[in-house]
């Protein structure tokens, strides 16, 4: 596991903190707005309370930096996914797991029962 501001990043020997990272990994297309209101199809989204900002309707995925890794997040027409890019443990940030959220009703049992 990485654990960040303890150990040294890739570019050279000195410890990278978290938002350093991500402020160093993430283009937005105005630097003095936060983040998360970065207007790409690519966000970043670091979690330091208990609620996420809702899913931006022109956001084709999101990187969430949490307490126990990151995570990618998407979302789009009847399906909700989380799922874990990196685990490590960051100071701070609230703790989140992954998850799959299917938002259409089930396929009624008569139908399934045609077919075989």
């Amino acid at each position: 596991m990485r654990q960040f501001g303890a150990s040294s990043d890739q570019y050279g020997d000195k410890p990278m903190k978290l938002l350093e990272h991500v402020q160093k990994n993430t283009a937005t297309s105005n630097p003095v707005l936060p983040i998360i209101y970065s207007a790409g199809l690519i966000q970043h989204i670091i979690a330091t309370d208990q609620s996420f900002p809702e899913t931006a309707p022109t956001s084709l995925y999101e990187y969430v930096y949490v307490g126990n890794g990151t995570f990618v997040r998407a979302k789009r027409q009847g399906l909700i996914a989380i799922a874990p890019v990196m685990y490590y443990k960051a100071k701070g940030l609230r703790s989140i797991s992954a998850s799959v959220q299917i938002l259409y009703s089930p396929v009624p049992s008569s139908l399934v029962q045609q077919n075989f």
